[in-house]
């Protein structure tokens, strides 16, 4: 079911709130699918044209790993719609906005714009609209956590160029450089994207000369990943006919390895917190304890490889707790998959089993649904579950902490 709302003018923006909650209230939607608010807002003087879409799947017909926006209520559509119609608001009006768009779903939610001919032709266009969309009230959280912004080159609409910015990067000096790129003849597109669900941040390049552009990239510093705010960016640099690719990090000689540190290590400590208070142990209790949760995690980790169709084993090993003092047990398990849609395939099938054994979806993170046993259950305080673009689903159990 879909709610289409179209201003006639500009003002409509601030004023379609009101008439779209006064719908949902209405309109029988407790059956549907699917219900999506979608807003078309004209442009006006100095505010460029927008759209909102936002769309929701009702929990009891969609997959359990979805943790849809409320807007099947008059008091959650009010909520979630003026979040969207503030972020829409400030990113209108800036001055190089030819467009708005701004997409709210079940898994992730994104705004981007796009820039006008006069912003994408002149001498920073990246470096400009970068610094204007962090001066924005709000950015970097809710919907405007990062913010897309697109533009073509000079005498081309094929030549593409888009980054995402957010609160962490890219740095003010690799920004820089993504308008060299940009602006020149030789290279097609540009794109570059922080990556939320995946590892890290990426760049992708086309390019006539990939190797001396790899070159210059491995020399830009990026302050945030050097202190560990921020994982680094990955680049990828070929030539038109993909005959040459020129692989690497940002910050990093070439041919250094994969560096360590990725989004889903840095957004840990947002997982739910324990439900119980701390217990001060003796170190044999301690010991006794951490055994026993090694046991428990191990268990199930197996039992999640044979839903999944493997034997892998598992990794686990005792760890410092993620929300506070002691130790926890932390076991990871990584297993392949053709098809990583959350729908299908080896997903599916760790879902099912956890299901059955009780388990409860409740939270996502990032690119991570989490997991929650029934109350009381015996070593394991959540679950969390991600598919990646390289064909495997990584899985990670982690007990309560032990103080």
């Amino acid at each position: 079911m879909t709610i289409d709302v179209s201003a006639s003018t500009s003002d409509g923006l601030r004023r379609v709130v009101e008439p779209v909650v006064a719908i949902v209230g209405n309109a029988h939607i407790d059956g549907a699918y699917a219900v999506q608010v979608l807003l078309r807002i004209p442009g006006g003087h100095k505010t460029a044209p927008v759209v909102i879409s936002v769309q929701d799947f009702d929990a009891a017909l969609s997959t359990p790993e979805a943790t849809p926006p409320d807007i099947r209520n008059p008091g959650g559509a009010a909520e979630t719609i003026a979040t969207d119609v503030e972020a829409a608001d400030a990113l209108r009006r800036l001055g190089s906005a030819d467009s708005v768009y701004i997409s709210r779903t079940a898994l992730r939610s994104e705004s981007n714009i796009a820039l006008t001919m006069q912003a994408a032709h002149g001498r920073a266009p990246l470096v400009e609209a970068s610094n204007a969309v962090r001066r924005i009230p709000g950015f970097g959280h809710g919907v405007l956590a990062t913010v897309g912004i697109a533009w073509s080159a000079a005498g081309s609409e094929q030549r593409s160029r888009s980054a995402e910015i957010s609160t962490s990067g890219p740095s003010e000096r690799l920004v820089t450089e993504l308008d060299n790129l940009a602006d020149r003849h030789d290279v097609a597109n540009v794109y570059e994207a922080e990556g939320i669900d995946e590892d890290c941040p990426t760049l992708n390049v086309t390019s006539a000369h990939p190797e001396r552009d790899a070159a210059v990239l491995a020399t830009i510093d990026d302050p945030a990943a050097n202190l560990s705010l921020r994982p680094r960016t990955r680049f990828s640099v070929t030539n038109s006919d993909y005959t040459i690719t020129a692989d690497g990090y940002v910050g990093l000689p070439l041919g250094s390895g994969k560096p360590p540190l990725t989004w889903r290590q840095l957004t840990a400590t947002t997982t739910p917190a324990p439900t119980h208070p701390p217990q001060s142990l003796d170190p044999a209790q301690t010991t006794r304890k951490v055994a026993a949760y090694e046991a428990n995690i191990t268990a199930l980790l197996n039992a999640t490889a044979g839903a999944g169709g493997t034997t892998t084993a598992p990794n686990v090993g005792a760890t410092s707790c993620d929300t506070g003092p002691g130790q926890a047990v932390r076991g990871h398990l990584s297993l392949p998959s053709g098809n990583d849609d959350p729908g299908s395939g080896t997903y599916a099938a760790v879902i099912d089993a956890w299901k059955k054994l009780g388990y409860k979806h409740v939270d996502h993170v990032m690119a991570d649904d989490y997991w929650a046993p029934t109350p009381g259950a015996a070593g394991v305080r959540t679950l969390s579950i991600r598919g990646t673009s390289s064909n495997t689903v990584e899985i990670t159990a982690t007990s309560p902490c032990i103080w």
